[in-house]
């Protein structure tokens, strides 16, 4: 059988886990939960497949501004002056702390906006103006975004078309505590960390990019 969406990804998990003592269908009936457990532990790990890999664009008219809801991880950040894209230049990373810092100094330096950070689910960017800009100056980002969830109401999504062993060897590392069966943690892990490995660097050999629509407010 196929993994083609949520239902065919729960049929397959239980027949590979094949439990013939389970009268009271325990393990079928809790499915649905290793899967989202499976799914909340492979977003920290997600970050090298570049189908993830999104773009974005938005209008820069605060010094704080919302991520996107989708967001996993942080790739690169440009800003546009005038929404020129012959002008854009990339910003610089800084922690939290080291942002603090550097903003003072080139805000006393009059530099224009030149590094960012991220607290929580928003991005900084300094030294910002203490007018905004009016000449429709834009930020890109790219980023790789969380795949949406799966659910009865949304049954597939594009990283379980392209990669339904990661779905199908993550939820089995959820499935395996939950029957006793210690033994074949370490098993399914390293098949999926095996997956997770080829599946970067196909996609980076194929050099995939996907793009959403820009713009974004919570």
């Amino acid at each position: 059988m196929k993994i083609t969406d949520y239902a065919s990804l729960q049929e397959v998990s239980l027949q590979w886990i094949s439990r013939d003592d389970d009268p009271n269908d325990d393990v079928r009936r809790n499915i649905t939960t290793m899967i989202q457990l499976a799914e909340v532990k492979l977003r920290p790990r997600l970050k090298g497949i570049r189908i993830l890999k999104t773009r974005a664009k938005a209008l820069l008219d605060e010094e704080w501004e919302w991520l996107p809801t989708d967001f996993a991880a942080l790739s690169t950040v440009s800003i546009i002056p005038g929404n020129d894209e012959a002008q854009e230049r990339p910003l610089a990373y800084k922690t939290e702390q080291q942002f603090v810092v550097d903003n003072a100094r080139l805000r006393l330096a009059g530099s224009p906006i030149a590094i960012y950070t991220i607290i929580g689910k928003q991005i900084r960017f300094g030294p910002f103006p203490s007018t905004p800009p009016a000449d429709s100056t834009m930020f890109r980002m790219i980023y790789f975004a969380r795949p949406p969830a799966l659910s009865d109401d949304a049954p597939v999504n594009d990283f379980l078309v392209d990669h339904p062993e990661i779905y199908l060897y993550a939820t089995l590392v959820e499935t395996a505590p939950y029957i006793n069966d210690d033994a074949r943690i370490q098993t399914w892990r390293a098949a999926l960390d095996d997956a997770l490995e080829q599946a970067g660097e196909n996609e980076a050999a194929r050099g995939t990019m996907a793009a959403s629509p820009g713009g974004w407010r919570p």
